[in-house]
């Protein structure tokens, strides 16, 4: 999810996801308007909903050093505000684990705590959209 440490598809993930994450990975790259100076969409970094289809949903996230995260869900009726706080939690524990002074820079993160953040933050995610 995103680029950098934490990027590509993992081992085990599905085609049909790798296919659909193309298009929103694409999207990624157009350019951000932001049109209010201040207020809640001042820097806002999440995208939003990039490339909707029959199955998926895939939503995107950019920081302001330019790593994307892309989510892809198959929960056709997640609201935006439950994407959005996902990738808020993400990206504060992505700052937290690439901070590490252990951690090397352009490598994978290999960090109990982070795997464990994410899991939670996942597990937090499923249960705030299925209800």
């Amino acid at each position: 999810m995103g680029r950098g440490p934490t990027s590509g598809p993992t081992r085990g993930t599905r085609p049909h996801v790798r296919k659909a994450v193309g298009p929103g990975n694409r999207a990624c790259k157009r350019p951000v308007k932001n049109p209010k100076k201040s207020g809640p969409t001042f820097n806002e970094t999440f995208l939003g909903l990039l490339y909707p289809t029959e199955n998926y949903k895939v939503y995107g996230y950019l920081t302001n050093t330019k790593v994307k995260f892309i989510m892809v869900t198959t929960d056709m009726d997640v609201r935006d505000a439950d994407v959005r706080n996902f990738f808020r939690r993400f990206h504060a524990a992505y700052v937290d684990a690439v901070s590490n002074p252990f951690h090397v820079p352009g490598k994978k993160i290999n960090s109990r705590t982070f795997a464990e953040r994410f899991s939670t933050i996942v597990n937090s995610f499923r249960w705030n959209s299925a209800g």
